[in-house]
């Protein structure tokens, strides 16, 4: 896990150890998926960064969401919707966008 994703709401799960979390990909286009409560911190789910390219982030989800086919856990989002993690520290959209004009300075 090395960011957070923002997730539309998140509800009670069927079982106590779990929550509903309907999240948001980089179209708009919703889905839902349970979610165990050891990955949602403060409102957020904790998530793993796969890929990066433009403004958009490929992750890894720590579970499997309901309603896309095949799911493999992975999602397509937009950098602003992620929240990174780093040495115990987390980055805003605006730290990760300077840090990226560095990298390409």
């Amino acid at each position: 896990m090395n960011a957070y994703l923002k997730p539309i709401s998140i509800r009670k799960g069927v079982f106590s150890n779990e929550k509903s979390v309907v999240l948001e990909d980089f179209e708009g286009d919703k889905t839902s998926g349970f979610f165990e409560n050891k990955y949602i911190t403060n409102g957020k789910l904790g998530v793993t960064v796969c890929q990066e390219e433009s403004d958009l982030s490929l992750i890894h989800l720590p579970g499997r969401t309901l309603e896309i086919p095949g799911d493999k856990g992975y999602l397509t989002v937009k950098k602003t919707q992620l929240e990174y993690i780093k040495s115990g520290t987390r980055l805003t959209p605006l730290d990760i966008l300077v840090k990226n004009e560095a990298k390409n300075e």
